[in-house]
């Protein structure tokens, strides 16, 4: 942790900026988008995606017999015995022990931070944190391991008499087995967050440890009832019945605990639980989920045979031995839609779980986690052109050729109404922050909160004010990390502002004497592309990103995306390049890549999405009338230009302006020197052809300042109309309410409170709202749009509870009010 800032590990960095520069709206009139990143293919070279991640390639061809989820982590067995582990290894949870490879493992389990794995000589080995649960119990020598259960806080152990050993936290007495367990033989056990299950050969279930939202009390529903399998998830406890049916109890804020009609007449097979959600697999191999960061509420295809699930991710295995991922860290945004076929994809982003296409014909295509609605495509997008996309942890954003922002999910998924009046030519998400870039060169900073609008709200580390150093600059390309920003002036300057824990607002000097044609803004890292194609770094998380590698020495990068743990440069031969961290297989770029060329790749938390020209293309300089310049002032424009490989350009006849250069990448940039038209032809040459095209610039003088304000009629001043008076109404009465989306979080992540109020006589009321948790007081703006409902990010807390509370500060038309109920905020430890 770094000063008091609290980093979030579950961010999916943003698209980078890079490559083909963003240009200005208008700059070039022609069909073609006015943003270009590491994202965007170049124009005419758009193709077919291919994703890789999430799930390490010799995982994804492997075949396995038994697989387990753990919190941040999965566990896989294959035919010979050996485990695999694959995922975060931040306690050493995915570090296989050197002894196991010498036996055979017969039995695999995964908890928050710890992997276990059963031998065939009926011996347990434990591995990753070292911890109450980080070792085997002495009371288990010589004894033979049937069964093991790994929860966040404690570990449960099934021996071939009947009999349990557990050990980890003490605490609610999760530990200490019940004694009404004593003289029973247990067949099946199972660990929660804080609570455990245990099943015993008459078909009965027994409960112990936390039991604040009745998760360990057995439901009389079970009354008479043969239980032949359990789950225990968080706050919440499944049973799977001799007759196939589910019984659910316990939390339910999440709907975890509310069978799906869905599973009615279904016989259900197997059952799993994850923090807030709940899976079960029927007899005709469909797996069905409910509850919160959960699946699709259906999954068919291949025959799944066995599900695991812990936290917000699950594996499945089908009958064929084959693996599937859901969750956090899961794959189902790399598993590409039947929607995709037959399409030409043209640009694509990644959010932390899922990732979305944007297709030649200007619609797009979403797929993965859908937990936020980030899947859900607006009405507002339909009869609609997109011309650019991006996405961040749990939202998505769409850029229309009318410059207008679509955005949907969680926040910050909203679009305020400071942006109405603006035509956006570009846009860029981030965790907690969205960029938009006008056609006039002007950067504006968005909140999800919706109190906060774009520019000019100041925040502890900067991440909403705007530089003053651009006030006088045109941008033409913008880059959101998690909480730093990076903007590129026509200049070929980059400007950096907000978080800087890391060092990543602190611009090389080393940049000063180069051209800069692309950004890059990772996690806590940043990237400037020069237009010699060289790539430079800065800032870093730990895993040495900014660092990069000896292998692109020589090559001529054309464009970069950073995210949250790794970087992938592609070069102009149309191949990539990764470095970082590769938990999740994430620079495992696929062989299937190396007779193609790439033309766009954007980088996901655990995952990559890469756009394939199937076939090399002749080069595309499409004709386009230039925006005018002035002298003195900056200037950019992107010629129209395309061509698989990415075509050379050059100036074969005629003069470009002076002042004026032309980048290697279609940019036409600088400040103009001297007034005139100037007509000029680029040539585009690759290896499958050449074409040249004629454009024309025209550079005029600089406006004249007009002075002051001519005099009116026989040299008098001009005349200013007085003010009419304007009389006072009554204000109208108020009154506030406050409730919580999530009434439980856990600690360091934001929960939201969701403020209503309501005047006598005023249908839109509008001013500040104050909430206020415990000590700590969060200030929204409440506007007409709003329609006197407003939701607000809180700040984190520490593990306890918290009372929240509104105020409402009032309006020239409404009084102020105060909440007159409390609501409280419980956060949950996190392991």
């Amino acid at each position: 942790m770094d000063h008091t800032y609290s980093k979030a590990r579950s961010r999916r960095s943003v698209t980078a900026l890079v490559s083909t520069v963003a240009m200005l709206l208008g700059s070039v009139v022609a069909a073609v988008p006015v943003i270009a990143d590491a994202g965007i293919a170049p124009p005419g070279s758009g193709g077919r995606v291919v994703a890789f991640g999430e799930t390490p390639e010799e995982v994804s061809n492997g075949t396995f017999s038994a697989v387990a989820a753990g919190y941040s982590h999965f566990l896989g067995l294959d035919a010979q015995g050996r485990v695999k582990a694959w995922g975060s290894s931040q306690y050493g949870q995915t570090d296989v022990p050197v002894s196991l490879s010498s036996k055979t493992v017969t039995g695999i389990s995964a908890g928050a931070r710890h992997s276990y794995a059963l031998t065939s000589d009926g011996e347990l080995t434990v591995w990753g944190a070292d911890d109450d649960q980080g070792s085997v119990p002495v009371s288990l020598s010589g004894k033979n391991v049937t069964a093991v259960a790994g929860g966040w806080l404690q570990t449960l152990a099934l021996t071939d008499d009947g009999q349990i050993t557990a050990w980890g936290a003490t605490e609610n007495e999760q530990s200490e087995i019940p004694a009404s367990l004593d003289g029973k033989t247990v067949t099946a056990i199972a660990a929660g967050y804080r609570h455990q299950l245990a099943l015993t050969s008459d078909g009965a279930v027994t409960g112990w440890g936390s039991d604040w939202a009745g998760q360990a009390t057995i439901p009389t529903s079970l009354s008479g009832k043969i239980v032949t399998a359990i789950a225990a998830g968080q706050e919440h406890s499944l049973a799977l019945t001799s007759e196939g049916t589910v019984i659910a109890w316990g939390g339910n804020d999440q709907g975890q605990a509310s069978i799906p009609t869905v599973l009615h007449g279904k016989t259900v097979t197997a059952i799993a639980a994850g923090d807030w959600s709940s899976w079960a697999l029927t007899s005709d191999g469909q797996l069905v989920t409910w509850g919160s960061g959960a699946a699709p509420e259906s999954f068919t295809g291949q025959n799944i045979t066995e599900i695991s699930a812990m936290g917000y991710r699950a594996i499945a295995l089908t009958d064929e031995g084959k693996v599937t991922t859901w969750g956090a860290a899961g794959a189902e945004h790399v598993a590409l839609p039947d929607t995709l076929i037959d399409k030409t994809v043209t640009a694509v982003a990644s959010g932390s779980s899922h990732s979305l296409a944007l297709t030649a014909e200007g619609t797009v295509i979403a797929w993965g986690d859908n937990k936020n609605e980030q899947l859900d495509i607006p009405t507002a997008l339909a009869g609609q052109r997109v011309i650019a996309i991006d996405a961040s942890l749990n939202y998505s954003l769409a850029l229309t050729d009318e410059g207008k922002i679509i955005a949907w999910g969680s926040n910050p998924a909203y679009v305020p109404s400071a942006l109405d009046d603006q035509t956006v030519t570009a846009i860029a998400a981030g965790r907690e922050h969205l960029l938009a870039l006008t056609e006039e060169g002007r950067v504006f900073v968005c909140s999800g909160n919706t109190a906060i609008a774009c520019d000019g709200f100041s925040d502890l580390y900067g991440i909403f004010d705007v530089p003053t150093s651009l006030s006088d600059k045109t941008v033409i390309a913008i880059s959101a990390g998690e909480s730093h920003s990076l903007a590129l002036t026509s200049e070929g300057d980059v400007v950096a502002w907000g978080y800087n824990g890391r060092g990543q607002t602190d611009v090389p000097e080393s940049l000063d004497s180069k051209n800069v044609v692309g950004i890059a803004a990772g996690s806590t890292d940043s990237y400037a592309l020069t237009e010699g194609g060289e790539v430079v770094g800065w800032g870093d998380y730990g895993n040495t990103q900014s660092r990069i590698p000896t292998s692109l020495l020589g090559k001529t990068v054309t464009a970069i995306t950073a995210a949250l743990f790794h970087v992938i440069a592609l070069t102009e031969d149309g191949k990539l390049t990764a470095w970082g961290d590769s938990t999740f297989g994430q620079l495992n770029i696929p062989a299937s890549l190396n007779d193609k060329t790439v033309t766009a790749v954007t980088a996901g938390e655990h995952h990559t999405l890469a756009i394939v020209a199937d076939e090399p293309s002749t080069p595309t300089l499409e004709q386009a009338t230039l925006r005018s310049g002035v002298i003195g002032q900056p200037y950019a424009a992107r010629l129209p230009v395309g061509g698989v490989p990415f075509p050379g350009l050059v100036v074969t006849s005629g003069q470009l302006p002076p002042g004026i250069t032309l980048s290697t990448t279609g940019l036409l940039s600088g400040t103009p020197a001297a007034a005139g038209t100037y007509v000029f032809t680029v040539t585009a040459t690759n290896s499958e052809g050449t074409v040249s095209r004629q454009f024309a610039m025209t550079i005029s003088a600089a406006p004249v300042d007009p002075g002051p304000v001519a005099p009116g009629p026989d040299g008098q001043a001009p005349v200013v109309p007085r003010p009419v008076p304007q009389v006072k109404a009554a204000k109208a009465n108020s009154s506030v309410k406050v409730k919580l989306v999530k009434k439980k979080v856990r600690a360091g992540v934001r929960a939201k409170a969701r403020v209503t109020v309501k005047a006598k006589g005023v249908a839109r009321p509008t001013g500040k709202v104050v909430v206020k948790v415990g000590k700590k007081k969060v200030t929204a703006t409440l506007k007409a749009k709003n329609k006197g409902k407003i939701t607000v990010k809180l700040p984190k807390f520490k593990a306890g509870k918290y009372k929240v509370t509104a105020n409402y500060k009032g309006s020239k038309t409404v009084k102020k009010s105060k909440a007159k109920k409390k609501v409280t905020l419980r956060v949950l430890r996190v392991a």
